[in-house]
């Protein structure tokens, strides 16, 4: 069962004299979820999926939230590493609500002029808070064409390590490694991340 609370506030301003007009409104919004359906878990608010993260509404939570995987984080909030010397995933749960796409207020300043018949419009429009997954960002990295796969001849990654040691692992494009107890190419563990 949902719940939303929200207020909106409007002003214009229109000059006979110059034929204009100008509108002004902000507007905010609070969605949360008080439950959902026996047997639900989460709510999948559309079929629109970017890698992991989807759009979702969480019992107790919020209407508009992202749902997605993270890290596995020790007390400290440092990265635990699996027994491959990489990141390894948080299973306590499937989707862990990761960030809330509802902004805190959203708003548009407009404006129009007219002269001898002709109307020229302008809007202003903005939104303060929320978060947005960068679906473009996530596609290019996949591809290797982002700014963030320019250095693909190696990768670091910190964390601690099963023994429980704070540890830097580099792998490498052109060595092997044991991954999962086959040999690999490091490029493949680099594509892997």
């Amino acid at each position: 069962m949902p719940a939303s609370w929200g207020c909106s506030i409007d002003s214009g301003y229109y000059c006979v004299l110059s034929a204009g007009k100008s509108t002004f409104n902000i507007s905010g919004n609070r969605g949360t979820v008080k439950n959902l359906m026996e047997g639900l878990e989460l709510l999948y608010v559309t079929d629109v999926q970017v890698g992991n993260a989807k759009a979702a509404s969480f019992p107790n939570g919020n209407f508009m939230a992202i749902s997605g995987s993270q890290w596995l984080r020790d007390e400290e909030g440092r990265l635990m590493l699996d027994k491959n010397g990489l990141p390894a995933k948080d299973t306590r749960t499937l989707n862990f609500e990761i960030g809330n796409r509802e902004p805190k207020l959203v708003g548009g300043w407009n404006n129009t002029i007219t002269y001898k018949g002709l109307s020229l419009n302008m809007l202003w429009d903005f939104r303060v808070g929320g978060h947005v997954y960068n679906g473009t960002e996530y596609a290019m990295t996949v591809a290797g064409v982002s700014e963030r796969s320019v250095n693909r001849e190696k990768i670091e990654v910190s964390g601690v390590n099963t023994d429980g040691d704070f540890v830097t692992n580099v792998f490498e494009a052109n060595k092997t490694y044991i991954y999962n107890g086959k040999e690999v190419s490091g490029r493949m563990i680099i594509s892997k991340e």
